[in-house]
């Protein structure tokens, strides 16, 4: 019981920001082999105090004691937070035990990310990865390509502004801002939605794709079974729609701009997982694409011509080779509105206040104030796919805190002007600013209003008195 105490006392010191209790509470290191848990708050207690000897200290624990896979995985997190992949290698490859666990390949590939300007330690990553997964397999090109529709253009470039409340430390704004500059340079020349194919793999219901000797090709951090292709569905050729992750947001973003490479000309059959969100099926149907080219696999598959798209969100400005499928989603969806007497208001709040993550903690509040300012108030949620659909492409002016609900921006029209309410903190530009990305790609008028949100806490609010005249 003492122990269980003690372990919430420091968790609680964590969650308040007491960086110098944590390290006080935790002091003997050694002890820790009994609360190994705590290992991870030490390690980003030490960071954020600035502590390099208590970080020296709880690294080489870290480093010695046989912590479960899952623990050395948080370690690394504030690590790479703090821009130190060195230390995050240490600690992710020091037992034999965590290289064999199904997700290492996965947290080897988040390290490398940030060694990338360190030349020997990519190096030592890649050796590694090698080890484990076999030689590196390199696509094919295909004989497929992204075809533009008659009439459709790209995009301009949109614009990002950044401010934030009272309560919000400079250095977000400032962070944000150079993030935004980065991305605009490579929107400047950004390479075209390409087609690449692997040849004799197999896929599996969460997009992992490896080969036939065992060489890992996309690893989403789960175990691969190891079939022979007689013992599994062939394909002679197929499309991946398959992730590793079941939200809307990486649906309609990473992967529906994949599927504008179908055309009358080039239907070939899209694998997606046949226990996905409805949503999958839902967007592809009001897509037009049709049962028979639409396959759910269940299991693991072999394919001898995988036919793998490759967009980003800087392919995005490439327009006129994706846009054509949003673009005829969103006609369809106005159409179903007009016929419906669904009513589209051109202002609109995308509530939050159904969803358990990242709550708003006045959101009430925020949804009279801007009622009050003639905007229509929807939770996209409890709306069918259509009707999503239908609002964000008849709004002019969307304002909403950051979540899934934005990503109805792909349906967007060009000009249009989006408000996002941004909780921010160390460590949350690169995913946090993926909307402001998207903005910039589809030619859209965005501003991002910061507030602050504590490390280790899921709640936040937005300071209505420090919001100026005109962002509403």
């Amino acid at each position: 019981m003492a122990r269980k105490q003690s372990v919430k006392n420091v968790l609680a010191h964590a969650a308040d920001r007491r960086w110098g209790d944590v390290l006080t509470d935790t002091a003997d290191v050694e002890a820790l082999a009994n609360r190994p848990a705590l290992i991870p708050v030490r390690i980003e207690a030490a960071l954020e105090a600035g502590d390099d000897t208590e970080l020296a200290r709880t690294l080489d624990v870290a480093e010695r004691l046989p912590l479960r896979p899952e623990l050395r995985y948080a370690a690394i997190r504030p690590l790479l937070k703090f821009g130190r992949p060195a230390d995050a290698w240490r600690v992710l490859s020091t037992k034999d035990s965590v290289t064999a666990h199904h997700r290492y390949g996965q947290q080897a590939r988040k390290v490398l990310a940030y060694a990338r300007h360190d030349g020997a330690l990519a190096d030592t990553i890649r050796d590694a990865l090698r080890t484990l997964e076999g030689p590196e397999v390199e696509p094919l090109q295909s004989s497929f390509a992204f075809q533009p529709p008659p009439g459709l253009a790209d995009r301009a470039l949109g614009r990002v502004a950044i401010t934030g409340s009272s309560a919000v430390d400079p250095k977000h704004v400032a962070g944000l801002s150079l993030a935004r500059d980065r991305f605009l340079r490579r929107l400047t020349e950004p390479h075209e939605p390409g087609v690449s194919e692997y040849h004799n793999v197999f896929v599996d219901p969460t997009g992992q794709i490896w080969t036939e000797d065992g060489s890992i090709v996309v690893t989403t951090g789960r175990p691969m079974l190891r079939v022979d292709r007689a013992a599994c569905p062939n394909f002679d050729v197929a499309l991946p729609a398959l992730r590793g992750t079941r939200g809307i947001y990486h649906w309609l973003v990473d992967i529906l701009p994949h599927l504008a490479l179908l055309g009358p000309q080039q239907n070939l059959p899209v694998l997606i997982g046949a226990h996905g969100p409805h949503f999958e099926r839902e967007s592809m149907e009001f897509a037009g694409l049709s049962d028979t080219v639409v396959v759910p696999i269940s299991g693991t598959v072999f394919v001898r011509r995988l036919v793998v798209p490759s967009v980003g969100l800087a392919g995005l400005r490439h327009w006129r080779l994706t846009g054509g499928l949003f673009e005829r989603m969103a006609a369809r969806a106005s159409e179903m509105a007009a016929a419906a007497g669904f009513s589209c208001p051109e202002r609109i709040y995308i509530s939050r206040r159904d969803s358990a993550r990242r709550p708003l903690a006045n959101e009430a509040e925020v949804e009279a104030t801007l009622r009050q300012r003639d905007y229509g108030i929807v939770l996209m949620s409890q709306m069918p796919l259509w009707q999503q659909i239908a609002l964000a492409s008849r709004a002019t002016t969307i304002v909403a805190p950051h979540g899934a609900g934005l990503s109805h921006l792909m349906f967007c029209r060009e000009g249009t002007r989006v408000v996002e309410l941004l909780p921010i903190m160390d460590g949350s530009y690169a995913l946090r600013f993926n909307y402001a990305r998207l903005a910039l790609a589809l030619g859209y008028e965005y501003h991002a209003w910061l507030e602050p949100q504590l490390p280790r806490t899921d709640r936040w609010s937005l300071c209505l008195d420090d919001i100026p005249e005109g962002l509403f």
